[in-house]
């Protein structure tokens, strides 16, 4: 046998001593880590929600019944991350959860505290916050935050989420923010909204065309309120595509003399929202007004 032969044999043989003795090494160190112990918990609570002073790391840990009383207990491999997070998002005070086991053998859990995106009334005088996702947390003394205000009877089969896309679209908005004090959610096809202007409420329908009606309604105080008075009319609806119904506090049939029968009407020209926008902001079909 050869020299070079006598080489190459002595290398393969010290390579495949190496790859046994990593896999040996491996699985030795696997099976430490599987009966190593928990050393401990620690929470961290991220501070951009209003109710992060509501929530501590004892709290946090309280929602682990045991592993959170006796970490060190449980073997590092008994700890399962996943089905932690999970169990802890159903919490209502959590926002977001993310569970690790960091190097040093410590169970690491960051915890979101709830944002809430509008406080909700009920008519048997409940009270309570939801996020995005439909979670509820009482509202409680301890904590306030500055969201739409929402009215309504919601159930399961008809839960709060269903105003969101009106409570965003006034969220977003710094005007429809200062001009809307309250949601009035009668059913998902009649929603309305309690301006500041006092004296009338303004129906918005349904969710669809959010732009196109707070547009038309935002273009009628600015050309047809300041002319006809802004407590002629008690609700003003914009439901409607192409148009904005109006109807009159007074409920008294108005009358005209036969002969200014045919004459037009000035206050019927300041309701034509055709003629008066001028700046090309929406095209309406003319403002419709019952008694």
């Amino acid at each position: 046998m050869d020299k070079k032969l006598k080489s190459t044999i002595r290398k393969w043989s010290i390579l495949l001593l190496l790859m046994a003795y990593v896999i040996v090494a491996a699985s030795w160190a696997m099976g430490k880590a599987r009966e190593r112990r928990c050393t401990g918990i620690q929470v961290d609570i991220e501070k951009n929600s209003p109710f992060t002073s509501a929530l501590s790391g004892e709290s946090v840990k309280a929602e682990l019944g045991k592993l959170g009383a006796a970490p060190g207990r449980y073997t590092l491999s008994s700890i399962n991350t996943d089905s932690l997070e999970k169990v802890l998002s159903r919490v209502n005070n959590f926002e977001r959860v993310q569970c690790f086991i960091n190097s040093a053998g410590k169970l690491e859990i960051s915890v979101t505290p709830m944002i809430p995106v509008a406080r909700i009334f009920t008519p048997k005088g409940e009270s309570y916050y939801i996020n995005r996702e439909g979670k509820h947390i009482d509202a409680l003394c301890q904590f306030y935050a500055d969201v739409p205000v929402v009215y309504g009877n919601f159930t399961a089969r008809r839960p709060a989420t269903l105003v969101l896309p009106v409570v965003n679209r006034v969220a977003s908005d710094s005007v429809l923010k200062s001009l809307v004090t309250m949601i009035d959610f009668n059913s998902p096809r009649n929603i309305c909204i309690i301006p500041r202007i006092r004296g009338h409420v303004v129906n918005l329908g349904d969710t669809t065309r959010l732009d196109e009606k707070f547009s038309n309604l935002l273009l009628f105080y600015r050309k047809v309120m300041p002319y006809c008075g802004w407590e002629t009319y008690d609700t003003i609806s914009v439901k409607y595509r192409g148009q904005v119904v109006a109807t009159r506090r007074d409920k008294t049939p108005r009358r005209h003399a036969p002969e200014l029968e045919e004459q037009e009407d000035v206050e019927e020209q300041a309701l034509q929202l055709g003629d008066i926008t001028s700046t090309g902001e929406v095209e309406t079909e003319p403002v419709q007004e019952t008694p």
